[in-house]
Formats: structure tokens, sequence, C-alpha cells
């Protein structure tokens, strides 16, 4: 890592006396600590990594930075800072500044951020050398230890970053000078934090903040507002993906064969077609943002189509596939907002999968809408044909009543709610039999994935 101690201690404004030397890497966890990292103490949710500064000392730490300490048992060097995070992020920023030749791509929105990501890191690997964030790590955290894994290498830096208030990406971003902005989308996700959709649109907006002169945003011309959006982007130079016809680049509706969804992209008269393994209309959304970024960075139009014919979103919990003692599990349950569950309901409709059962959980950070989006989320259920539906968490009978109030085609009493988890478990382990097909999907703090293995 091309990063000394005393170009920490001068970003920081603080001399530095002892014995210089090269930092190995940026730790917050001591478990995953190495000798001569440094050691950034994070007030975390669950934990405080104050608490384990001396067991990072002991692995070696050659640098603590921390917001309190006890300066009788240091026997490292320390910095004090006000707040660990923002220390983080301005050492994460200030080392990214060394690579002045790296291409940065940053992709945020409602829905699919991860998938896009992924596909784009993907295609752009077949002629580049790439990073990426790793697994869905969006927030100030996981873009801080993204920057620090740069080296010398990498030609293009692909960045996811998520938001639940506004004026969260502006501060990650400010600085950065992006090649390339894009939003995948504005939804309902974290509308809890905000009065309405138009206000997470102008937050995630923040995303162009940060764009260099000469650089590209990548917008929806679907989404409701791509006319909000565009007027944010003033002498930048804006390229429109979607299903509309006055799209930059369009694509029609696909169809099932096989394991293959196919469909075909319209860029510049031409026409190409293509086959994925992922499903879902809105998947086609975010491949489309990869084959362009593919042909803006000059890679071969058979080289991104044979990419995105192989790419496969594994250990993700993103609609992921598998089967488990001959049942069909579907895997939807990295997150859910009342979007998401639109997209993945009109997937299995187009799937057209037999034995169907839904295991769904609470959607959270809905705020004042939690009531009215459960029960929406109950009506859109019931536009499925079912063999069963499973509910878990706090806002389950809210489900249940959207779906009665529909007509589902289950009887009241064949919708099972539960608030314990092994239980629910169980109860599917029970009925659930060889041939069907489980469909899981509910807000990340359910870890719905655990049900698998009740099936196992």
């Amino acid at each position: 890592m091309n990063l000394k101690i005393s170009e920490i201690y001068r970003l920081f404004g603080k001399k530095f006396k002892g014995k210089d030397k090269n930092v190995s890497g940026i730790s917050t966890d001591t478990r995953s600590l190495k000798r001569n990292n440094v050691f950034f103490a994070i007030k975390g949710e669950k934990n405080d990594g104050h608490r384990f500064v001396y067991d990072a000392i002991k692995k070696g730490a050659c640098l603590v930075i921390c917001e309190s300490i006890n300066k009788t048992k240091m026997k490292t060097n320390y910095l004090k800072v006000k707040n660990t995070k923002a220390a983080l992020l301005l050492l994460a920023k200030y080392y990214l500044g060394k690579f002045k030749n790296t291409k940065k791509i940053v992709i945020t929105g409602s829905n699919g951020k991860t998938t896009t990501k992924e596909i784009i890191a993907k295609i752009l690997s077949s002629k580049y050398k790439v990073l990426k964030s790793e697994k869905s790590y969006n927030n100030y955290l996981g873009l801080s230890l993204t920057i620090f894994n740069l080296k010398k290498e990498h030609e293009i830096l692909v960045l996811e970053v998520g938001m639940n208030h506004k004026g969260e990406i502006k501060e990650m971003l400010k600085g950065l000078k992006t090649d390339i902005s894009i939003i995948t989308n504005i939804g309902n996700a974290h509308i809890g934090f905000f009065k309405n959709k138009k206000d997470i649109a102008l937050a995630k907006s923040e995303v162009f903040l940060s764009l260099k002169k000469g650089g590209c945003a990548i917008l929806n011309r679907d989404d409701e507002f791509f006319k909000l959006l565009s007027k944010k982007l003033k002498n930048i130079k804006i390229f429109s993906f979607g299903k509309n016809k006055d799209s930059d680049i369009r694509f029609e509706k696909g169809f099932y064969h096989g394991n293959y969804m196919n469909f075909k992209i319209y860029y510049k008269n031409k026409v190409y077609k293509l086959k994925t393994l992922l499903k879902g209309e809105h998947n086609i959304y975010n491949i489309i943002i990869g084959f362009l970024i593919g042909l803006l960075f000059k890679i071969k139009e058979s080289n991104i189509i044979r990419a995105i014919k192989n790419f496969k979103m594994k250990n993700f919990l993103r609609f992921e596939e598998k089967f488990i003692n001959g049942i069909y599990i579907i895997n939807d349950a990295y997150n859910a907002n009342l979007d998401s569950f639109k997209k993945a309901i009109e997937t299995l409709k187009e799937m057209k999968i037999k034995n169907l059962y839904m295991v769904v959980a609470d959607m959270l950070e809905l705020g004042e809408k939690t009531k009215e989006m459960h029960t929406e989320l109950g009506k859109l259920l019931a536009e499925i044909h079912i063999k069963g539906l499973f509910l878990y968490g706090k806002f389950t009978n809210y489900i249940k009543n959207g779906y009665l109030l529909n007509n589902g085609n289950l009887q009241k009493d064949l919708i099972i709610c539960m608030k314990n988890k092994k239980q629910l478990g169980n109860k599917i382990k029970n009925i659930v039999k060889k041939g069907d097909c489980v469909f899981l999907k509910g807000s990340r703090q359910n870890k719905l994935e655990e049900i698998e293995k009740y099936l196992k």
C-alpha cells in the first residue's frame, strides 16, 4: 500500500516524530487486522471499535485512530480525531488522489445497484483491470475500504453508493471527480426518511455533484423523474436507457427459452441479440447499463454479449436459484421494498412456476407509509396464483388483510403469520414437498435466507 504513517499525520494536521514506515493496510475490525495496519476505532450500531483498540495494538497495528484513548496504556502511534467515520473517509479520498489515471464509475438508485455494478465489472474485466465494491458495501465504510484496496494496476474503479438521508451521497463522493455517474431508478426504498419520492430523487441526484469536467451521466428514461434529474445536469453529457423509443440505448421485452431470457438491444441504428441467465425485465435495465458502459470503454461487442450470457449473481441473495432436496428455492432475501416486490412478482408470473410458496417478511424504513405499503403488498401477492403464503414479522396482518381484500386464491386459514423464525422454518419444512418452489423475500434485517437451513 502506497501510504506512510507520516502522510496520515500531515493529513490530520499533526507532526510525526517517530520512525516512519509504510502502512500495510487499513482495518476497522481486529479479527481481520494484519501487522502494520492502521486501525480505525469506529462506533457502530452494535459494537464500538474503541473497545478493541488494545487488541489492535497486540496484533501489530502501526497506528490507531480514535475519538478517545487512555494515553498511559498506549504502546503505539495514535491520532485522536473528532469523528473516526469522517476521518476514515477523508483518508480514503486522500489515498484515491494518488491514482490520477484510474477511471471512476459510481452507481446509485433505489433498486438494481449491486447487480448493475457486478455486470459492469464483469464486462469491463474482459479488457481492463477493475476494482469494484465488494458485495453490497455502499455506505461510507464500504466505499472507504474499497478505495483502500486500490493498486497501481487498477485501471477502473466501480463504486456503489446508497443512502437513506439527504446529503449522504454528497458527503461520500465530495471531491472524488468521477468519470461516470449512474442512477438506475427512483423508487420507494427508505421512503420513511423522506416526504415523497421526489425528495428521494433529489437526494440520489447528489451523485452528479462529483462528476469531473468531461464526465457523463447515465439515466433511466422510463423513470418518472427523468426530466427532473436531467435538469440537474447542465453542460454534462447524458446517456439515457430504457424501453422508451427516445432512449439513447433501448431494449425490447424479453422472452424465456430454457434457462435463458432472450431480448434485443438497439443502439445507434444497430440491433444486438442477447441472452441472460438473470430473470425479470428489471434485470434487462441493469444489463443495458453494462452494455452501454462496455461500448463507451471500447470493448468488442462480441465480448460484451458473451460476458452478459455467462453472468451470474452468486451469493448475493438476489433471485438466486437453487435446489435443496428436490425443492426449487428462489432466494431474493437480500432486501425488499414495494417496487422490488412488484418486479419480483412480475418475474414469477412470467416464469409460470407451479406449486409456488411465497415466504414474505416485513419491508422496513417506510415510516408513516408502513401500513399502506404492506397492505398494497398483500394486494400484489393476491395477483399471483400460489399454493401457500407464509408471512414473517410485525406487519403481517397488514399484508394478510391486503391479500384478502384483493380476493387472492388462498383461504384465510391458509395464510400463515409468524413472528418466530424457528417456528416459521419448521412450519415450512412440514408443509413444502419435493417438486414445490419456495420464494423468499424481505428487508435485510429479517435475514430470511436462514429459512433455507430448515429445508436441508
